[in-house]
């Protein structure tokens, strides 16, 4: 088993750090001035954090256009980063932290620990530890004392810590997936794969958020798993805690050291996209999940890949589409943890639409679930119809105007709407694609 040291830490390496940065960075003289003049660079590191977050592009492409060379390496950085072009982010990051290192060192501290962030959203995760480990030696006499001893005890923290490890086929593979069945006592209307953690059996839920496994605490002891005392959050005790799988197995491929998330409620165990961005080229149905190997034919699709992230990758990643709304590009979230169609933050129509588009699903393909599966409701919520131009074709999706205080975009796209559509990824290429039936 592994070391009841597993901590908050092992899971969000750099929080903290990033958030010791914000205040060093803040902290900085205001850059050289153009015309007009130039942001700070706490300025721009704030927004470029919502950005990456929210999948603004529009606020990443306005940095990009900024007189200030600082300013546009760290919205290239980004902007390459929300469209999965991870190496290319990379590049751009070591050109910041190598030009900036002796005389703006948080900057630079900044741009290397995006570089690693890189890496863990690859999921290279044994070179972001390596990377991390050097990171004291080069900026020792670069960065203030207090800071530079602040960064050598987060890394101290993760020395010996085991790093999450993939073994796939060498071939294609399916992932077969069960639509709802019994659990134990209970029936449950989630698609679930099969799955082992630590040897023994488990059904998991299939989603798409950031987690890797996330678990029931009954569920989790069941398994006999361990977690972390320094992870509760005494002031919270409805937060989640922390612990690391041995390993978790399922259709052939293995997984060891696996972060898994242990959260108070009942009937909970979901897999999410910390594990998902392994398989690295994927489409995912309501009854299959196929993995491509390295020949398989694959669909046609150019849409370019959209990434929610954390600066530091350390809360992982989500994967958004465009769709095209009221006349205007919006940013879908793909949250298939939702039993919902479309659903969001703005209203809903006055009335349902009439128009001529081709409906999809229908009123009951929202699925049952109630609004505590999109993180809780506020002011209740409005049913209708949406249209939404997707691949130039004008669609009808059922929406639910969520108004929840807990989701940061205007639109998501839930569970439901793998009645009419399947989502393919290709992380090696930067594609994701909505295909429909």
């Amino acid at each position: 088993m592994p070391s009841i040291r597993e901590i908050f830490v092992r899971l969000r390496p750099v929080f903290a750090l990033l958030a010791m940065l914000a205040a060093t960075v803040a902290a900085m003289p205001v850059a050289a001035a153009d015309n007009p003049p130039a942001a700070t660079p706490a300025d721009t590191v704030q927004v470029i954090n919502t950005a990456l977050v929210k999948v603004d592009t529009d606020a990443l492409d306005k940095l990009l256009r900024q007189n200030d060379p600082l300013t546009r390496v760290l919205a290239a950085m980004a902007l390459d980063r929300v469209h999965g072009r991870l190496a290319q982010s990379s590049t751009e990051a070591a050109t910041c932290k190598n030009g900036l290192i002796n005389n703006q060192p948080q900057v630079a501290l900044y741009c290397a620990l995006f570089a690693l962030g890189n890496l863990r959203l690859s999921g290279q995760d044994h070179a972001a530890s390596t990377a991390m480990q050097q990171l004291p030696q080069q900026f020792q006499g670069k960065l203030p004392a207090a800071q530079w001893e602040q960064l050598n005890h987060f890394v101290a923290l993760q020395t010996g810590q085991a790093v999450t490890e993939a073994e796939l086929p060498s071939t294609g593979f399916d992932i077969p997936v069960h639509a709802g069945r019994h659990h134990g006592n209970r029936e449950s209307d989630d698609d679930t794969i099969d799955a082992q953690i630590n040897g023994k059996p488990v059904a998991l839920r299939v989603g798409t958020s950031s987690a890797y496994v996330v678990l029931d605490q009954d569920t989790a002891q069941g398994l006999g798993i361990q977690v972390a005392a320094e992870s509760a959050d005494k002031d919270h005790p409805a937060s989640p805690t922390f612990a690391t799988l041995d390993s978790l197995s399922f259709a052939g491929a293995t997984f060891r050291h696996v972060p898994v998330q242990v959260v108070p409620g009942a009937h909970i165990h979901a897999i999410g996209m910390g594990l998902f961005k392994y398989l690295r080229t994927f489409r995912m149905a309501r009854d299959n999940i196929q993995v491509y190997g390295p020949t398989d034919a694959r669909p046609a699709c150019d849409d370019a890949m959209l990434l929610a992230s954390d600066a530091g990758g350390s809360t992982g990643l989500r994967l958004a589409v465009q769709l095209g709304i009221d006349d205007a590009q919006s940013v879908a979230m793909l949250s298939l943890d939702s039993p919902f169609y479309l659903y969001g933050n703005k209203d809903a129509p006055a009335a349902p639409s009439h128009g001529g588009g081709h409906r999809m699903g229908g009123m009951g393909g929202m699925g049952g679930g109630g609004m505590g599966s999109m993180g809780g409701g506020r002011g209740g919520s409005a049913r209708s119809t949406l249209e939404v131009t997707l691949d130039g074709k004008t669609l009808r999706m059922p929406y639910v105007a969520a108004r929840s205080p807990n989701l940061p975009w205007d639109y998501a796209l839930g569970h439901a709407m793998l009645d009419d559509m399947d989502l393919y990824v290709d992380f090696n290429s930067q594609h994701t694609c909505l295909l429909k039936h």
